[in-house]
Parts: structure tokens; C-alpha cells; sequence
């Protein structure tokens, strides 16, 4: 797999992930590429969303975690102007990707696993909507707290992360430092915007 995740957020992750665990045909994916929003500028970044508040708040946490409710936050305080088409298209083909796995895997056709899982053409569009604005806002919160991994930081905690992907994605160990360091660090630099995010906030 390509070294795109460094891109995307956490939910993000888990979904390519799962599609790159089911090894799914090329054409089923239509071999769309992710845009790297890493890349674009803030103005750029800002015409697709204008952030809201995202520290200083009292959030109730409930039963979910710390981490789900401040992100919730300040996506709802986030102001969505427009969708990066590009990086819609392309969560449209993977989440379509992983339905079509399943068809497959129940001997079904797609449509009727759609139907099986209550999924809709405009609920997968909304889903990948949703998906391509995480990944703005969280960009502009790291930019914005200047948030960055330090040498040390990607060191001590390089060893935790393979663990993790061993036990989360099942990739074997070796496959995982040689081939997925970017995606590593990736993780790490969303946890630790998640973690200022977190300790920036309130929960009652």
C-alpha cells in the first residue's frame, strides 16, 4: 500500500485499512487517488472549511470517549463551505470497494448488500463527505496549534505503534517497519492533536 495515510484521520485510517486488508480488484476501486490535503495551503484548506472554536469548550463525555467527543466538537463548531471533490470521489470508491467485499464474501450481488446493510448511493456519498472534511479540519487544527512529531517522539514510541497495527490491522511485524513507517507516524501525530485537544478542553 502507498504511503497516502499520512493524509487522512483516524476513522480514515481504519477505512483504508480494511479495504487494503480485503485486497480488493484494482478496477473494483477504480484506482482513484486520495489528494494530499498535507500538501495544499491554508487559504486552500480554508476554502473547502472555516474552523470554529476547538479549544476552551465543556463538552459532556457520556459513554463515549475523549477523543470521539472533542473531535465531534469542533466539527460541529467547523463551518463547511465546499467538499474537496477529489477526496470524496475517492472515499465514494473505497467505502464502495469494501460493500462490494462483502457482496463477494455472501456470494450476493452488490446491490442486494446494500439493500441487506440499509446503505444507499447517497448515504456512501454523505459517508465520504464526511470523511473528506475530518481530514480538513484536522489539518487546520495542526497547523492551526502548530502542532508537529519531533525525531525523539518518532523514536520512542515507534515500537508501541507497530505493536498496534500488528494487533489491530494483522500485518506481521516486519512488514509493518519496513513498509509502514509514514503511516506510523501518521498515528502519532493524530493522537498527539487529539491528546492537546483533549487536555485543551473540559469534560463534565
Amino acid at each position: 500500500m502507498k504511503n497516502i495515510i499520512a493524509k487522512y484521520s483516524a476513522l480514515a485510517l481504519a477505512l483504508l485499512m480494511l479495504v487494503s486488508l480485503f485486497s480488493c480488484k484494482k478496477d473494483e476501486a477504480e484506482h482513484l487517488e486520495p489528494m494530499d490535503i498535507s500538501a495544499l495551503s491554508t487559504d486552500e484548506l480554508s476554502s473547502f472549511v472555516e474552523l470554529g472554536e476547538y479549544t476552551l469548550m465543556t463538552l459532556k463525555q457520556g459513554s463515549s470517549s475523549k477523543g470521539e467527543v472533542v473531535w465531534a466538537a469542533v466539527k460541529e463548531n467547523a463551518t463547511v463551505k465546499s467538499y474537496p471533490e477529489q477526496q470524496v470521489s475517492y472515499y465514494v470508491s473505497q467505502i464502495e470497494a469494501q460493500y462490494k467485499y462483502y457482496a463477494e464474501q455472501a456470494d450476493m450481488s452488490y446491490e442486494e448488500m446494500l439493500r441487506e446493510m440499509g446503505v444507499t448511493e447517497d448515504s456512501i456519498l454523505s459517508q465520504a463527505r464526511s470523511l473528506a472534511i475530518d481530514d480538513v479540519i484536522y489539518e487546520l487544527v495542526r497547523r492551526d496549534a502548530k502542532i508537529t512529531l519531533s525525531s525523539q517522539e518518532k523514536e520512542s514510541h515507534f515500537d508501541r505503534y507497530v505493536s498496534k497495527y500488528v494487533t489491530d490491522y494483522g500485518y506481521t511485524e516486519q512488514y509493518v517497519r519496513e513498509n509502514m513507517k509514514d503511516e506510523i507516524y501518521a498515528s502519532m501525530l493524530y493522537d498527539k492533536v487529539t491528546e492537546y485537544l483533549i487536555t485543551n478542553n473540559q469534560f463534565e
